[in-house]
């Protein structure tokens, strides 16, 4: 009978974001009771909880990092995210004005065209939200990636502000002010802290090995 193979999805998550000093250990014996007849859906649960665990243990041991992790990147997140807001969309809105302004022309002003685009300030509502969401993911990436860059535990911080951003903008009513964007958009910024922190400490290991 054939062995059954480990997923590969979960195999990836737990290398990437255990952070356990044992953790090739934990992902030997995770593979191992698998082959011996466990399901697919325990070795998932399993692996699930070993990130967590491994998280929760490296933030409780090196609190002064995580506390350090959390005020650099709160900072570095209201800096960017300012900017974006203050300085790029209002630039992407007058340089877009004249062009729809002229394609509203162009159409005759017709109702239906008008609908289209209808504005906020003075971008097109569906180009606002899209830029909008980009910007926030990029936001997200840079917070992360500055993070990963200063802390040596990279993964377990980054974690750690990517949580407490979530919880902060459920905490102070934004998911409301969001409507239906909630989902798209939070997952757009979550998504960008994780994977900044994660590409920064993909580049630390290359150096580590190259060195």
């Amino acid at each position: 009978m054939r062995a059954m193979q480990p997923p590969g999805f979960a195999q990836w998550l737990l290398k990437t974001f255990g952070c356990s000093p044992n953790n090739e250990a934990v992902i030997g014996d995770l593979n191992e009771q698998l082959s011996t007849g466990h399901s697919r859906m325990w070795h998932w649960r399993q692996v699930l909880i070993a990130i967590i665990v491994s998280v929760s243990k490296d933030i409780w041991t090196h609190k002064l990092p995580a506390l350090r992790g959390l005020i650099i990147g709160w900072v570095v997140f209201g800096v960017v995210g300012g900017g974006f807001n203050d300085y790029a969309l209002p630039v992407f809105g007058m340089v877009t004005k004249s062009l729809f302004d002229k394609l509203y022309t162009i159409a005759g002003g017709g109702m239906g065209f008008r609908r289209w685009i209808v504005t906020v300030g003075n971008s097109p509502l569906y180009v606002y939200e899209a830029l909008w969401t980009l910007g926030l993911f990029v936001t997200g990436a840079v917070t992360g990636a500055v993070v990963g860059l200063l802390h040596r535990r990279k993964v377990s911080v980054v974690l750690l502000l990517a949580v407490f951003v979530l919880t902060h903008w459920i905490s102070q009513g934004i998911t409301q002010r969001l409507g239906g964007d909630f989902y798209l958009v939070t997952a757009m910024l979550i998504v960008g802290i994780v994977m900044g922190g994660v590409l920064c400490r993909s580049h630390h290991q290359r150096t580590v090995t190259e060195k």
